[in-house]
C-alpha cells in the first residue's frame, strides 16, 4: 500500500495551484514573420500530438473494458460455480456448508454487477466524452489552418498585383488595388488572430478535459470499490465466524488425524497378538502393581496392599493395549473367575465380535464373512461371502450386492437346521456343513480362523436352542444384553461368560482383596462396604455411598464393588490408596468425637462427610504456598506416584496445572525414570520395550492418568503449542498409554 506522502509526492501545494493548468505551449499574437510562423508550427504539432494522444487514451480505456467484460464473465462463471445452482448434487456433497458457499456466490455475482457499471460509466464518461472533444475542437483547429492559409495566398496575390502597377498607373486603379490589399490583410490578420486564440485555447481545454475524464473515471472506481467493500462488510461477520469454525474444525481434524494414528498404534499391537479384524474379549492379564512409593511412614499401608494384590495376580504378560482397553472399559466385577486358566482362554477364543447397536435393532446376532462352496459349476469353488444370522434366519449376500441396497439371499431358517463338523483328516480345515430339511442342498461353509469356526458354529446351535426353547431368537426382545453379552453362544467351548466386557477384565479376587484390606466404612464405620469412590480411593457403606452420591461427581464418583464395571487403573487405585491411606490424608487435623461412629444417623453421618469431602476441613494444607501444592502434584504426575498426586489433589492442587508448558496428564505420559521430561514427552525416547510388556512403571502411569481423569482433568485439553495429551503420547511412542486414551476419548464421545 502506498503511504500518503508518496501517493500525493506529484500533487501542488495549495498555494501553487494557480499554475496547475497554465499554458505550456502558448503563442502570443504578434505581427507575422517567420518566427511567428515558426512558433505556430510548433503549437500545431503539439495539437496534433495532443489528439493522437487522446485517441491512444480513448483505445485503450475501450480495451480495458472490453478485457473487464471478459473478466466479469469468467467471474459470473465462478459465482454460480460456488452458488451451484447448476449442479444438483452439491448440497449433498457439501451439506451444511453449500448454503455458505452459495452466498459466498452471491456476494461475487453482485461484485460483478457493480464491475459492469463500472465498465459502463467509463466508456460514458471517459472514452466517449474524450473521443467527441477530440473530433470537434481539432476539427475545428484544422478548419482554422485551411482558412488562414487561404487568406495569406489571398492576400498575397493582391499585394503582387498592386506592385505590379507602373509609377505612371491611372490613380483610381492603384486606390482599387491598395483598397482590395487592405481588405485581403485585414481578413488575414482577423483569421491569424483567431487561429492563434483558438490554438492557446485548445492547450488549455486539453488539461480540462483530461483532469475532468480522468476525475470521472477515478469517482466511478471509488464508487466501485465503495459498493463492493459495503457489499463484503456486511458479510465480513458471518466470513470471521466461519474463519474461527474452520480454525476449530482444523485442530479437531489435527486431533482426529492423531486419533487414527494412535488406534493404528493400538492395531499394530493386536495385529502382533492375532487379534485381528475383532476386539479381543477375554485376556489373561497380569496385573502387576506400580513401583515402590518414597517419603513418609504414612504410605507403608499402601506398600502392603499392593504386595498382597500382586501375589493374587496369574503369572505371564499382557500387551498394553489389552491393559489400555480395560482400563477405559472395564467389566462387572460380579461372576468372573478368580484366575484366568489355559483351558478357559481357550474357551473363550480370540473374541466374539461386538454387533452395533443398529445391527442389534435389525436382529443381526452374528455376521461376518464366510466361504462357501459353489454347487452350480463344475469346478465346486469356493467364494467368499458375507453371512448373517439375523431374525432366526441364516443369510449371505453375493459379492456384488455387498451394499445397502444388496438383496440378502436366504440359506435356512436356523430352527429347522442342523450343523456337522467335518473334522476328516481329509477334510479342508475349519469346514462346517448346514443341513435343512427345507432344502435339498446341503450348505458347505469355511471359516477363516479357527476362532471364527467355534464363533459360527456356537451361534447357530445357540440359536437353534433358543428358538427351540423359548419360540424366539437370541437377541428378538432381549437386546439390553447384547451390550455385555451380544453375541452369547451358550454351551460351546468358544463361549464367553455374561458381564464380562469385549475389551479384558481384571481378576475378582482383586476386588475381593480390596473389599477384604477395607472391612468397615471409611466414615462411619460401618462394616462389609460394598462402595468405592473411585477418585478418592475409599470404601462405604451404603448410607455413606448415597451422601457421596448428593454431593455431585465433582466432588465423589460412587461405584459398587459387586455391580458396577471395574476398570484394571481403578483397581490399581484402590488397592495402593484404601481407607487407611486416604483417611490419613482426609482426616488429618480430625478431632477427638467429631467422626461419626457405626450405627450413626443419616443426618450425622451427612454433616461429617461434607465438612470432610467438600470442605476439606480435616485436610492438612500446610507445607508451602498455592504454588509449590501444584508443583508438587506435577512431579508426583511426572512419577508416577498415585498415593502423593491423591494427597496433592486433597490439599486443592490444580488437576489441569500446567508447568512449562506441559499439563499433569502430559508429565504422566512423559515422565518416568532418569529420563528428561522433554524427551519422554515426545523429544526423544520414553517409547515402550519391543514386546510391549505391561510393566509396574506402565501401570502406574495408568493409575495416576485415571485418578487425574476421575477428578476432573480434561484428556483433551490444548496446551500452549496446540497439542493434546493423544499428541503427546503419540510422540512418546508409548503404545500402552496411546491405547488407554484412545479408548477413554472413544468413551467420551
Amino acid at each position: 500500500m502506498l503511504k500518503g506522502s508518496k501517493y500525493n509526492e506529484g500533487f501542488p501545494s495549495r498555494d501553487n495551484r494557480g499554475f496547475l493548468f497554465q499554458q505550456t505551449f502558448g503563442i502570443e499574437w504578434t505581427s507575422d514573420s517567420p518566427m511567428f510562423r515558426r512558433k505556430l508550427a510548433k503549437v500545431d504539432a503539439n495539437v496534433n500530438g495532443l489528439r493522437m494522444h487522446m485517441l491512444r487514451l480513448v483505445d485503450v480505456c475501450r480495451r480495458y473494458c472490453e478485457s473487464g467484460n471478459a473478466f466479469s464473465e469468467v467471474g459470473r462463471e465462478f459465482a454460480e460455480e460456488l452458488k451451484g445452482d447448476k449442479d444438483e448434487l452439491f448440497v449433498d456433497r457439501l451439506g451444511e456448508l453449500a448454503p455458505i458457499l452459495s452466498r459466498f456466490g452471491e456476494t461475487l455475482e453482485e461484485i460483478e454487477n457493480y464491475r459492469e457499471a463500472l465498465l459502463i460509466s467509463l466508456e460514458t464518461t471517459f472514452s466517449a466524452p474524450m473521443e467527441q472533444f477530440v473530433k470537434r475542437e481539432v476539427k475545428e483547429v484544422k478548419k482554422k489552418r485551411v482558412e488562414m492559409v487561404g487568406s495569406l495566398e489571398e492576400h498575397e496575390q493582391n499585394l503582387a498585383k498592386m506592385l505590379s502597377l507602373k509609377n505612371n498607373s491611372d490613380m483610381a486603379t492603384v486606390k482599387e488595388r491598395e483598397a482590395t490589399v487592405a481588405a485581403s490583410k485585414r481578413q488575414f490578420e482577423l483569421v491569424r488572430f483567431d487561429l492563434v486564440n483558438l490554438l492557446n485555447q485548445l492547450e488549455i481545454k486539453k488539461k480540462f478535459q483530461l483532469v475532468e475524464r480522468v476525475c470521472s473515471g477515478l469517482y466511478a472506481n471509488l464508487g466501485f470499490f465503495h459498493q463492493c467493500h459495503t457489499l463484503v462488510a456486511i458479510r465480513e461477520p458471518r466470513m470471521r465466524d466461519l474463519q474461527s469454525e474452520l480454525r476449530v474444525a482444523r485442530m479437531e481434524f489435527r486431533f482426529k488425524e492423531r486419533l487414527w494414528e494412535a488406534k493404528k498404534t493400538r492395531l499394530e499391537v493386536e495385529l502382533s497378538q492375532g487379534f485381528f479384524p475383532r476386539p479381543r474379549e477375554l485376556s489373561e492379564v497380569e496385573y502387576r502393581e506400580g513401583e515402590e512409593s518414597e517419603g513418609e511412614g504414612w504410605k507403608g499401608e499402601g506398600e502392603d496392599r499392593k504386595d498382597m494384590i500382586i501375589n493374587t495376580s496369574q503369572g505371564g504378560t499382557a500387551t498394553s493395549s489389552a491393559a489400555a482397553a480395560s482400563a477405559a472399559t472395564g467389566t462387572k466385577g460380579r461372576g468372573v473367575g478368580v484366575g484366568i486358566t489355559p483351558e478357559v482362554q481357550s474357551n473363550l477364543g480370540i473374541g466374539v465380535r461386538q454387533v452395533s447397536s443398529v445391527e442389534e435393532s435389525q436382529g443381526i446376532v452374528k455376521h461376518g464373512f464366510l466361504w462357501k462352496k459353489s454347487a452350480s459349476n463344475l469346478k465346486r469353488d469356493w467364494k467368499r461371502r458375507w453371512f448373517m444370522i439375523q431374525g432366526g434366519k441364516l443369510k449371505y449376500l453375493r459379492q456384488d450386492d455387498v451394499d445397502d441396497k444388496g438383496q440378502s439371499i436366504t440359506v435356512c431358517d436356523v430352527m429347522l437346521c442342523t450343523v456337522r463338523e467335518r473334522l476328516g483328516p481329509s477334510d479342508s480345515r475349519f469346514v462346517f456343513e448346514v443341513v435343512s430339511p427345507m432344502n435339498s442342498r446341503t450348505y458347505v461353509c469355511k471359516a477363516e480362523n479357527e476362532a471364527d469356526y467355534g464363533e459360527w458354529v456356537g451361534a447357530i446351535r445357540e440359536q437353534t436352542e433358543s428358538m427351540l426353547i423359548e419360540g424366539k431368537a437370541a437377541g428378538e426382545g432381549n437386546t439390553g444384553d447384547m451390550g455385555n453379552g451380544g453375541n452369547k453362544i451358550a454351551g460351546n467351548r468358544f463361549s464367553r461368560p455374561a458381564g464380562v466386557s469385549s475389551l479384558g477384565s481384571p481378576l475378582s479376587s482383586t476386588l475381593s482383596l480390596i473389599k477384604s484390606l477395607n472391612p468397615l466404612c471409611a466414615d462411619c464405620g460401618n462394616p462389609d462396604p460394598t462402595w468405592a469412590c473411585t477418585n478418592l480411593g475409599v470404601m462405604v457403606c451404603i448410607q455413606c455411598s448415597g451422601i457421596h452420591r448428593s454431593l455431585g461427581v465433582h466432588i465423589s464418583k460412587v461405584r459398587s464393588v459387586d455391580l458396577d464395571q471395574w476398570s484394571l487403573p481403578m483397581l490399581g487405585i484402590m488397592g495402593k490408596l484404601g481407607n487407611g491411606v486416604a483417611n490419613h490424608v482426609l482426616e488429618a487435623r480430625i478431632g477427638g468425637g467429631e467422626k461419626p461412629g457405626r450405627g450413626c444417623g443419616r443426618g450425622e453421618a451427612e454433616v461429617f462427610i461434607k465438612r470432610k469431602y467438600k470442605d476439606r476441613e480435616f485436610v492438612d494444607s500446610r507445607g508451602g504456598g498455592d504454588m509449590d501444592l501444584e508443583l508438587n502434584l506435577w512431579n508426583s504426575c511426572f512419577n508416577a506416584d498415585v498415593i502423593s498426586c491423591m494427597k496433592f489433589v486433597a490439599m486443592g492442587a490444580d488437576v489441569d496445572f500446567v508447568n512449562d508448558g506441559v499439563s499433569n496428564l502430559q508429565a504422566c505420559v512423559g515422565g518416568g525414570g532418569e529420563d528428561d521430561a522433554r524427551k519422554g514427552l515426545g523429544l526423544g525416547g520414553g517409547g515402550d520395550d519391543g514386546e510391549h510388556l505391561v510393566t509396574e512403571g506402565l501401570m502406574n502411569r495408568l493409575e495416576c492418568l485415571e485418578l487425574l481423569v476421575l477428578n476432573g482433568a480434561d484428556i483433551k485439553r490444548v496446551n500452549g503449542d496446540e497439542q493434546t495429551l493423544l499428541d503427546v503420547a503419540v510422540d512418546s511412542k508409548r503404545k500402552g498409554i496411546i491405547a488407554y486414551i484412545v479408548a477413554k476419548i472413544e468413551g467420551q464421545m
